[in-house]
């Protein structure tokens, strides 16, 4: 049990309560409601910090396979011009 504050009147009211004893306004639907909104707050921070992850994985990935293709074709221009000098040279 814990002491809040009413949000319509500021008198202080249990969150057990179902209705503000001053103003009568419906104190339990308005903890069920904050707690809603704080369950779809961490659900929204879960969400950025996925998508953080996510795109900074794209992002690393992406150099990586930047970097693997340069290699690649380096290594096969490579082999190319060796092999092109070995049968230009067998004269």
């Amino acid at each position: 049990m814990a002491l809040m504050n009413c949000p319509e009147c500021g008198a202080m009211v249990s969150d057990l309560a179902r209705r503000c004893p001053h103003c009568g306004l419906s104190v339990r639907d308005y903890v069920t409601i904050e707690q809603k909104v704080s369950g779809i707050q961490k659900q929204i921070w879960t969400a950025f910090a996925l998508f953080v992850l996510v795109l900074f994985m794209f992002v690393i990935i992406k150099h990586v396979v930047i970097l693997a293709a340069v290699v690649a074709i380096g290594w096969f221009l490579f082999s190319r011009l060796k092999l092109w000098r070995h049968l230009t040279t067998r004269e």
